[in-house]
């Protein structure tokens, strides 16, 4: 997750966004019957307000929650920092609930172990499937740029790499 436990600056680092954003923002969990602790039990997530109705829709519609009745309960609405803060403290690690990943704004499930099961279907779907050979079409764009020669070495060539190694950074210029 982050590197030291005990440093707090790297900590909010983690957690927060990345940019500074004064929209407001709401902390809301998903339940059931079955649920009765918000830090728990359910799904704990972050939105913006003027995002919230289609954020539950996504919910609704993904095959995460398919068939299951859950209500909604707004936990907190102030400054997004202050709901991915929140969203923090009740989810630090990831699993807990039906959260896969932990909370923060980058909550994301890289480093979330995948099943068995998942790991085969990712297989299955790429198996078979061959990656284009994108060598003749490199070769046709190069062939549309027009030929330069270096001035310092008299090489000849075209494309990014001339100007990369030659010209003003030709290894053979005399300063």
């Amino acid at each position: 997750m982050w590197r030291s436990k005990s440093d707090p600056v790297q900590l909010l680092k983690y957690v927060l966004p990345s940019k500074d954003d004064d929209r407001p923002a709401v902390v809301y969990w998903l339940h059931d019957a079955s649920c009765n602790r918000p830090g728990y039990d359910g799904y704990v997530g972050v939105a913006y307000v003027h995002r919230l109705a289609a954020r539950i829709n996504e919910h609704r519609r993904s095959a995460r929650f398919k068939g299951q009745e859950f209500k909604v309960t707004i936990l907190s609405e102030d400054h997004v920092n202050s709901c991915y803060l929140y969203e923090f403290v009740l989810r630090p690690i990831p699993n807990i609930g039906w959260n896969r990943a932990h909370g923060g704004a980058r909550g994301f499930t890289g480093g979330v172990p995948q099943r068995v099961e998942t790991k085969l279907k990712i297989g299955d779907g790429n198996r078979g499937r061959k990656r284009p050979d994108l060598s003749a079409r490199n070769t046709l764009m190069n062939k549309k740029r027009p030929a330069v020669t270096c001035p310092h070495c008299n090489k000849t060539g075209r494309g990014p790499g001339m100007l990369q190694w030659h010209f003003k950074n030709c290894k053979h210029r005399v300063p």
